[in-house]
């Protein structure tokens, strides 16, 4: 039972770090690219929670219990901006954690970071290695077997729980839903695309209106 005096209001719980954090460029586009899909893979969901790097507490009235995934998805929790995100409050543990991994948090990603997934229930932990630092294929992949998680093969990776298929592409782990084949591109990707699809557009118009003016130059005066 809760100790009545023991601290549980939304600011009991930091929703920053005192450490400094930092990541490389490559690392951070990683994440960002994860997080950016999956919301759009589950836009039109209002039970599905995606973040990443907020903290996430699962014992209340322990403001000093806590983890931050890179990357989180939450099944039965409702999409919206939090400062923290408190199990008893806001919804299940995580389901899914992506961990942007490296050299330097290798220990912790495969150690800590893992006991503490299996501890808190997630179905599917993934290591990504954007930079190939350690991990051959720069991916790993671990799925819940009774109260572990253990080493999942297979190719391709599909995973169960978000219905998306998983593939390392250069620095990025592409999502892609399986019966299309179509593949979420990044922030820039859509801006480039958008770009062209503008520019071709301007071209064809400009090819009409440059056509129109030839005909009625043919045609003559009326």
């Amino acid at each position: 039972m809760l100790d009545p005096i023991a601290p549980d209001r939304e600011e009991d719980y930091q929703s920053f770090s005192a450490e400094p954090v930092t990541e490389s460029d490559l690392h951070g586009a990683a994440a960002r690219y994860l997080i950016e899909s999956l919301r759009l893979h589950f836009a039109d969901r209002s039970d599905v929670y995606v973040a990443g790097n907020l903290f996430v507490y699962y014992l209340q009235g322990s403001p000093d219990t806590k983890v931050s995934p890179d990357v989180f998805v939450c099944f039965g929790a409702e999409p919206r901006a939090r400062k923290v995100y408190r199990t008893w409050v806001d919804g299940p543990s995580p389901a899914v954690v992506f961990e942007v991994t490296s050299e330097s948090s290798r220990l912790i990603d495969q150690g800590d970071q893992r006991a503490r997934s299996e501890m808190l229930g997630v179905e599917e932990y993934y290591l990504f290695d954007p930079l190939g630092e350690y991990l051959p294929g720069k991916l790993r992949a671990f799925e819940r077997q009774g109260d572990v998680l253990i080493p999942r093969l297979g190719s391709p990776l599909v995973s169960p729980r978000l219905g998306l298929e998983l593939a390392v592409d250069g620095s990025l782990l592409r999502l892609a839903i399986p019966s299309t084949g179509e593949t979420y591109a990044t922030y820039l990707e859509e801006h480039r695309a958008r770009l062209e699809e503008q520019q071709a557009r301007q071209e064809a118009e400009a090819r009409a209106e440059a056509l129109e003016q030839e005909l009625r130059r043919l045609r003559g005066p009326d």
